[in-house]
């Protein structure tokens, strides 16, 4: 079957928001290991070649919803921050497909979007930040109770 123009350039873009040892890693799944990646350039190309479909290569577990989420908001694509990974891959889809309704106009007037992304990607970026401590130290200790460290709480001090 593989993937339109269309489809290939948006996947691209996509698997570019990636870190470079997951894109080898999810090439040498979709090629079985028979082909050795130099670059995140060539990894990205070998994807793009072996992937059957968009939902056989958004599907896979290296494929994050994080980085389809981040995709879609990077182009203008207005989906809920709460979406789950199957509702990112379909308005990807639709996306590419032209059939999306919800897209938001590409004019700097009217599309925000645009201008608040890199605030909206930092402020999401600071917020899990701030709770891996939080999270982690809850791990740690068999005393810890989460609303107590959220107030400020802390039960070992």
């Amino acid at each position: 079957m593989g993937l339109s123009e269309r489809e290939r350039a948006g996947c691209r873009a996509l698997l570019e928001l990636m870190a470079t040892d997951e894109l080898m890693t999810l090439t040498d799944t979709i090629t079985n290991r028979l082909v050795l990646p130099q670059s995140r350039q060539e990894a990205i190309h070998a994807i793009l070649v072996y992937s059957q479909s968009v939902e056989e290569l958004l599907k896979r577990r290296k494929v994050c919803r994080e980085i389809i989420f981040k995709y879609l908001a990077k182009e203008g694509v207005v989906v809920p921050p709460c979406s789950e990974k199957h509702q990112l891959i379909h308005h990807a889809k639709q996306y590419w497909s032209g059939q999306l309704t919800d897209h938001v106009a590409e004019t700097e007037y009217i599309n925000p979007n645009k201008q608040i992304f890199p605030l909206l990607l930092a402020t999401y970026d600071n917020l899990v930040s701030a709770f891996i401590p939080i999270i982690l130290s809850c791990i740690c200790r068999t005393d810890c109770s989460l609303a107590g460290l959220l107030q400020g709480d802390n039960p070992s001090g």
